[in-house]
């Protein structure tokens, strides 16, 4: 039976924590270990773990400063014992007791030397638990290696890897957006993403989320933070710190080159034009958001 360590990031999480912590306790098919990351809760979060802790010899907590979803996940890829498999995990999601099962029995198919990730089709669910979509974020398979430097498109919940893929994440100690985008952008570069066209996951879109889907406003007002705000640079950041971290590494020439067009299109307009007429970085609005010295 497959070992699967269960990596959860908490925040103000009592409303809908309990529920969720069942649905990991009752996979099926796998052994499961809880590492829960608390950031920094002022609810009773804490002790809805610690009762649990009481209860079941598999579920751990360990509290930390607040420091945000993205880095309290990315401490968690450090921090966690080993295991066959690793998985993320929100604090307000229902997972189908077969999720693990489903997810482990797909990497095994895989290489067990490559980095694999795996992903899936998303469940959406209001706060009372109806279902609002049955693909919440229209997703219908992988994307490549450069659309995932440029856009992130499943949440980190759906997420399950090999210890390939844990081992070259451990690596990266740059900016992060969002753990999942990262994650995936990486096994992008050196590994392979594979998908499911099932979903085992109910992910609750609900007032409170960190990064919610369903409202439009909401959705808009992430982008917009993201291109124009503080990180407006992000894609070409994080494409520096891929290097960074990782050039040495990544062996094929024209990749590389191409990820350096990224990381620093913006030194002149040339470097701009040259990155908004590339071939592999694709779609208008990048191109233009390229041009406007923006990504």
């Amino acid at each position: 039976m497959e070992f699967v360590n269960v990596l959860l990031s908490t925040y103000n999480g009592e409303k809908y924590l309990k529920e969720q912590l069942d649905s990991i306790l009752n996979q099926k098919g796998v052994k499961v270990k809880i590492l829960i990351r608390d950031d920094g809760s002022s609810d009773n979060t804490c002790s809805i773990i610690e009762e649990y802790m009481s209860k079941y010899d598999n579920v751990f907590l360990t509290r930390g400063d607040n420091i945000g979803y993205a880095k309290s996940f990315w401490k968690l890829i450090t921090i966690t014992d080993e295991a066959d498999y690793y998985a993320f995990c929100d604090q307000d999601d229902i997972w189908l007791e077969d999720k693990l099962y489903s997810a482990t029995k797909m990497i095994k198919e895989e290489s067990s030397d490559l980095p694999i990730l795996y992903t899936s089709k998303v469940i959406s669910i209001n706060a009372d638990g109806s279902i609002i979509s049955d693909n919440c974020f229209n997703t219908y398979g992988t994307i490549g290696v450069y659309e995932s430097l440029q856009k992130s498109i499943l949440p980190g919940c759906v997420f399950v890897f090999n210890n390939a893929a844990k081992k070259i994440y451990e690596q990266y100690n740059g900016c992060l957006e969002s753990h999942d985008w990262a994650c995936y952008a990486i096994t992008s570069i050196f590994g392979k993403v594979i998908y499911d066209k099932q979903s085992y996951i109910h992910y609750r879109i609900h007032g409170n989320n960190a990064i919610g889907k369903g409202d439009a406003f909401k959705e808009f007002l992430i982008k917009a933070k993201r291109l124009f705000g503080k990180r407006k640079k992000f894609r070409s950041n994080f494409a520096k710190d891929i290097l960074k971290e990782y050039g040495t590494f990544i062996t094929d020439k024209q990749l590389k080159t191409n990820i350096e067009e990224l990381a620093y299109y913006d030194k002149n307009f040339a470097g701009r034009l040259k990155l908004a007429t590339s071939k592999v970085y694709k779609g208008l609005i990048f191109r233009l958001y390229a041009l406007g010295n923006r990504v």
